[in-house]
């Protein structure tokens, strides 16, 4: 399916596809925002377009950020109820299901569409992790799932001070 396809079924069913950075994992669909002006329709197929482009590569880019996502989880818990053991970087992805895909438009700062790629966490039950790529191309932040599709906006900070984490 085209990504202008994908994000107009979304109009109308839950929809589920394949992207190549994620292989074999059925991710689920959602534009929330376009529903609200399908003027800017162009920008939203863009940016999923964009992310369709990702390979594994990409997602592998993040590991880092999200192995610091878990040893600040893990710090910020009492170790008896804490079994989740994950040694590296590497082996941080293999406790991240992928299951959710949104396309967005960031309601701060530049109000660019951006993606937002949502997991369930072994470590995190309760918040999940996020990716999320500006105009679905660049990863720009990792976190848990907050609702803010920027560090910057979830801190209230100065878009200047915008990273990743």
């Amino acid at each position: 399916m085209n990504p202008e396809s994908l994000i107009r079924s979304t109009f109308e069913k839950v929809t589920y596809f394949e992207a190549s950075c994620l292989p074999g994992i059925k991710l689920c669909l959602d534009a929330p925002d376009i529903l609200e002006d399908e003027s800017d329709i162009e920008e939203f197929i863009n940016a999923l377009s964009s992310f369709l482009k990702l390979s594994e590569d990409d997602i592998k880019v993040a590991a880092p950020h999200i192995f610091a996502e878990f040893k600040e989880y893990e710090d910020s818990v009492d170790p008896t109820y804490f079994d989740v053991k994950v040694s590296d970087q590497d082996q941080v992805l293999s406790e991240i299901e992928f299951i959710d895909v949104n396309v967005v438009r960031r309601p701060y700062g530049n109000k660019l569409v951006y993606v937002q790629l949502a997991g369930e966490c072994s470590w995190d039950e309760e918040h999940g992790i996020q990716l999320i790529f500006k105009e679905g191309c660049t990863l720009t932040r990792v976190s848990e799932q907050d609702g803010h599709y920027a560090h910057c906006d979830a801190w209230g900070l100065p878009e200047s001070e915008d990273k990743i984490r």
